[in-house]
């Protein structure tokens, strides 16, 4: 029976009619001469053969599509028919309801059959056609979409992967000829729904699911690109230089020890052990965008690993091997994710490949202004540092031998904020509810939208901005910053428990043997009531070693020789208590979440240990100000001292030759004078008004001007008398 097709749809796929011949789902007549030559280019040779031998295949979706692709390439009627016979066998196959994503093979099943149908068009008769477009709705009814395609969201879930935005719309453009339902059904949903609300996500230059399920996802939306494009159609996204930006984010995740740092729910530590590079997944579709670095991550992965044969025909259709490459190495070393999913990523240097001795430092902030829920955590403020090993890490296990999603390790630990290098205050009558079901009270971050997965745009901005980024800057060179500060608002994140709430992080690019990078982090607090108690996170892979005020962990396992020193300077009277070990790992309020990994040998950094930082006296209002050193854990230097800096308004610290300052005075402006220690040689003053300032050291004096949304200074400095005073705005 015909399915209405909605009105609003129509004007929305009038513009994208598919054409009128075949073939037109990834390739024309006029492209086959171009990937003939690419199918034969000695640098995709490992694919094309992996190709071939698919087509040797039984039926199986590789196999179907390999004889169809290259019957397209070279006519040859003998390949055209055991796609066919291929394609027509699979229209039966069978799927197990019961598997967990059943609907990805499904789908997969799907996007086979479209491709052989579009691509051998000549070789069915008018009744087999009928016969697979009702496969193809009776598989599509199957899937979690549905058909029509309505149910689940347009923002995250599986929805929002390929059962949409690829595979029922290759189906659509296949037999738009005979039914246009399936076409402007998926099409239709795509327009109205998914592609407003990734135009807001993608502002921010990164995607919101995470290291692992954004590069996933992120990946199907290219597909819709490259479907439409195939076709002569410009992309649908209303600024493609956003949406190329998404792809830079797992780029900057990497680490040398050819991991990526943690964001988010993560799955390539399940199954890649020590010493594997974690492959990014889209990077063929990312030849969307003619990138160079893209382009050179994708020749780079492919050394060592080929795609599954299901997968390998998309590089063949989408990868230019004549294109430009380029290593990492001249980008710069700071990346900025803005609203509404800001965050920070700042590195000292760039390795390419596998290198666990490497001195390169990685550290993350992560401060979104709107949360999706899904695979995305309640880690508003979290930071992680990475040298040598994964250092203050993200930790909780996404899925292992006794946990996955949505199981009470999940729900109670892993996505909630007592698992990450936040700040928790803790009401003891605050209930938590995740997925209707009452969890255990972590002291942390309220889920919006009742916990579960956000349908739309219009859903997204119908709960307040639960975070505002106050000021970005790097300096003094944005290319190769010595700092790089993110500060943020996140009150909004915590329930009304948080009257206020400001965590600013100061990322040292060092470079000196010692002490290659340093974090300094200052969080201001305050609590509805003075009883709350407030703790400071910070999670290790290997038991630290508490020492008066000084926090010393060492990752010491596989290869790793990676040490963090982090000194707390305030409160004065801190406590500091480890907590882990059997047992005590994934503790919350005094309940263990157990959760176990799949082996020494594959890389989960789940954690085991967590030092809490406590007021040693119940105060409604706190500052937390912690220096973050990292270290060879072999190193026989001393860790540098780090110092406090206080006087009224201003609260900073000192780490060897680097004095950083923040201004927590909200006044009128007024002049600053302070004394610059011995060994000093660089300030960094976060925290000012946009405005001109002159800042007198050393009997000189200079004009500086601080930018809008950068509230910070740095310059060259000697030990003595510091003075720093706004001038007019107009100075100039």
């Amino acid at each position: 029976m015909p399915h209405a097709i909605p009105k609003e749809y129509d004007a929305l796929v009038a513009r994208y009619l598919p054409l009128p011949a075949h073939p037109r789902l990834f390739a024309t007549r006029d492209m086959l001469a171009t990937l003939r030559a690419r199918f034969e280019h000695p640098d995709l040779k490992p694919f094309a053969d992996r190709l071939v031998e698919a087509s040797q295949q039984e039926p199986s979706i590789a196999g179907a599509e390999a004889c169809a692709y290259l019957y397209l390439l070279y006519g040859d009627a003998a390949q055209a028919r055991a796609a066919h016979d291929k394609a027509m066998a699979l229209a039966t196959a069978p799927f197990d309801p019961q598997k967990q994503d059943v609907s990805r093979d499904i789908g997969r099943n799907i996007l086979g059959l479209a491709m052989v149908y579009d691509w051998c068009y000549d070789f069915f008769t008018g009744e087999e056609r009928h016969y697979l477009i009702g496969r193809m709705k009776q598989y599509a009814a199957a899937m979690e979409c549905g058909y029509p395609p309505e149910n689940q969201g347009a923002v995250t879930g599986h929805s929002g992967e390929a059962m949409l935005l690829r595979d029922l719309l290759g189906a659509g453009i296949a037999v738009f000829d005979e039914d246009e339902e399936i076409y402007r059904l998926t099409l239709g949903r795509i327009l109205k729904d998914f592609v407003p609300a990734r135009d807001f996500l993608y502002r921010a230059g990164r995607h919101y699911q995470g290291n692992d399920y954004g590069n996933y996802r992120f990946t199907f939306d290219l597909f819709l690109v490259w479907i439409l494009q195939r076709m002569g159609f410009e992309s649908p996204f209303a600024s493609m230089q956003d949406v190329s930006r998404v792809g830079y984010q797992f780029l900057y995740a990497r680490r040398p020890d050819g991991q990526l740092m943690r964001y988010g729910d993560i799955y390539s530590s399940n199954k890649r052990k020590f010493g594997e590079y974690w492959p990014v997944s889209g990077l063929a579709e990312m030849a969307l965008f003619g990138d160079a670095h893209f382009n050179g991550e994708f020749f780079l992965q492919a050394q060592d690993r080929m795609p599954g044969r299901a997968e390998v025909i998309f590089p063949l259709l989408f990868v230019d091997p004549d294109a430009p490459r380029s290593d990492c190495a001249d980008l710069p070393l700071t990346v900025m994710y803005h609203f509404p999913t800001s965050g920070m990523v700042a590195r000292t240097g760039w390795d390419s490949g596998i290198n666990p001795d490497s001195r390169v430092a990685v550290c993350t902030v992560d401060m979104p202004e709107y949360k999706t829920n899904n695979h995305q955590h309640l880690d508003a403020g979290a930071f992680s540092l990475y040298y040598k090993g994964g250092l203050a890490i993200d930790s909780g296990l996404y899925e292992g031998r006794d946990t996955h999603y949505g199981t009470a390790h999940d729900i109670n630990y892993n996505k909630r904020t007592i698992a990450h290098n936040c700040l928790t205050v803790y009401d003891p009558d605050e209930k938590f509810t995740i997925y209707d079901r009452a969890t255990q009270n972590d002291g942390g971050q309220f889920p919006p939208y009742h916990s579960y997965e956000v349908r739309d745009k219009e859903q997204l901005l119908s709960q307040p901005q639960q975070a505002g980024v106050l000021c970005r800057a790097t300096l003094p060179h944005a290319r190769a910053p010595r700092f790089s500060l993110i500060w943020g608002d996140l009150a909004a994140s915590y329930s009304r428990k948080v009257e206020g709430y400001q965590r600013a992080a100061v990322f040292i690019n060092r470079g000196e043997e010692g002490c290659p990078a340093a974090l300094v982090v200052m969080d201001w607090v305050r609590a509805q009531r003075a009883e709350y108690t407030k703790k400071w996170l910070l999670h290790t892979m290997e038991q630290p070693r508490i020492e008066n005020n000084t926090i010393v962990a060492d990752r010491t396992d596989w290869r790793y020789k990676g040490r963090l020193v982090a000194t707390c300077l305030l409160p004065e009277d801190a406590q500091m208590e480890a907590i882990g070990g059997e047992e005590r790992e994934f503790e919350v309020d005094g309940v263990c979440f157990p959760a176990h990994g799949y082996g020494d040998e594959y890389s989960q950094e789940g954690g085991a240990w967590r030092v809490e930082v406590r007021p040693g006296t119940p105060r409604q209002e706190d500052t937390f100000l912690h220096v973050l050193q990292v270290q060879d854990a072999d190193n026989t230097l001393a860790p540098l001292t780090a110092a406090k800096v206080e006087q009224p308004g201003i609260v900073g610290a000192v780490i060897g030759c680097d004095m950083v300052l923040f201004n927590t005075y909200h006044g009128p402006r007024r002049d600053v004078t302070l004394e610059v220690p011995d060994g000093v040689k660089w300030l960094f003053f976060a925290g000012l008004e946009d405005a001109f300032y002159r800042l007198e050291n050393d009997g000189k004096s200079q004009v500086i001007r601080v930018e809008a949304g950068e509230c910070a200074i740095c310059s060259r400095v000697v030990p003595g008398k510091l003075v720093l005073r706004a001038e007019k705005d107009d100075f100039f």
